[in-house]
């Protein structure tokens, strides 16, 4: 089990049934085994079927899990996406305490060591759950989280998921390269006109730096609204229209005052 244990800081019961069957030992003793280690504070348990590993030099009271494996690992197919997908792939402008994974899984949401995890459905466009996923490995283990192409894309359809408008566009200011033709693919694939607007809209604020062309910029203009849309506002609310792309953005969002000098005064 050491060696299960060493490899698997943080593991679902159908990995240590698997294990055992691999290494020829009786699947009916699996629940034991757990129940066993449960009682010495070898493992703990971080919701039904998820467990952490408590390590030998250390108690059940100093152990901080990580969280980016616990979400990992929640699911079996699952991938870190939205913010927590921002965040481990270090461009992220603010930490959470809130971590969330696509899965088509039904999990409910739960707690452990003061974070909260949050099980997010995949697209209903997508015919392919894993387009656009990649494996990170940490701490030894392999994670599935959304490419920062897909990630790029899925935040401005899910704002909300995302630490809103301020923390996407200052979280976008962080990112260095991008794949445009992967974005532009990806996102006509999710055909969502207001989504397609949004992307184009974003793209075009950093051009010197992503540098879309005029042709992947039309792509995503072919498929925008046909007539002005709210991105993220109710009807009636102040907002301002970016005509290009027939999206009704929050003013704040247009003039983007958080580059004003006095804006944190």
């Amino acid at each position: 089990m050491d060696t299960f244990f060493y490899k698997h800081p943080v593991f679902r019961l159908d990995e240590i049934i698997q294990w055992k069957r691999s290494n020829g030992i009786i699947i009916s003793t699996a629940k034991n085994l757990l129940a066993y280690y449960l009682k010495q504070g070898r493992i703990v348990s971080i919701k039904r079927g998820l467990y952490a590993v408590v390590s030998p030099d250390e108690s059940i009271d100093d152990l901080m899990v990580d969280p980016y494996l616990v979400a990992g690992k929640a699911s079996d197919q699952g991938a870190l996406g939205y913010h927590t997908a921002l965040e481990l792939h270090g461009v992220a402008y603010s930490s959470f305490e809130h971590f969330y994974f696509v899965t088509s899984e039904k999990i409910r949401r739960f707690q452990f060591q003061g974070r909260s995890y949050q099980a997010v459905t995949p697209p209903s466009s997508l015919a392919d759950d894993d387009i656009e996923v990649i494996i990170v490995n940490r701490q030894g283990v392999d994670v599935r989280v959304t490419s920062i192409e897909r990630t790029f894309v899925d935040m401005l359809d899910r704002i909300e998921l995302s630490g809103g408008w301020e923390e996407v566009l200052r979280s976008v200011g962080r990112i260095g390269v991008l794949d445009i033709d992967r974005i532009v693919t990806y996102c006509l694939l999710m055909n969502k006109s207001i989504l397609s607007a949004k992307v184009g809209y974003v793209l075009e604020q950093r051009l010197g730096v992503f540098a879309p062309t005029d042709d992947q910029l039309k792509l995503l203009q072919n498929n925008k609204p046909r007539r002005p849309i709210y991105v993220s506002v109710a009807k009636g609310k102040p907002s301002k229209l970016c005509r290009k792309w027939n999206i009704m953005l929050p003013p704040g969002v247009y003039r983007k005052v958080w580059e004003e000098p006095d804006y944190d005064v």
